[in-house]
């Protein structure tokens, strides 16, 4: 999988990362999930704002084992947004899953040295 945020984001929510259409939403998306974890106290302390595919993952957190849980907390945050569950169920599924990924990325940030 690629290191680049967008390209990784769209890949997760079933988009062709060279599809142009739907760039700014998931942009918009992508900021506001990384800025509430840079809030948790999560990644760099300045936070990062990806305007292209050239942000990578490892520049919000160093720590490579990091890295898997922060892309699927972004895809979990981004996917209800850009593409709303038919269910409450699936909704419920998705908000459980978001709270566990950040306190796991919250956890690791604080206690791991990520």
């Amino acid at each position: 999988m690629t290191n680049s945020i967008l390209r990784t984001t769209k890949k997760l929510l079933n988009v062709d990362p060279d599809d142009k259409n739907f760039e700014d939403q998931i942009l918009t998306h992508i900021n506001a999930a990384l800025g509430t974890l840079t809030s948790m106290g999560v990644g760099p302390a300045e936070g990062l704002y990806v305007t292209d595919d050239s942000a990578e993952w490892t520049d919000f957190v160093t720590d490579p084992k990091m890295v898997g849980i922060l892309q699927e907390y972004v895809c979990v945050r981004c996917r209800p947004i850009f593409d709303a569950p038919s269910t409450s169920f699936v909704a419920d599924s998705l908000k459980k899953r978001e709270d566990e990924l950040a306190f796991w990325l919250q956890d690791e940030a604080t206690y791991g040295g990520g």
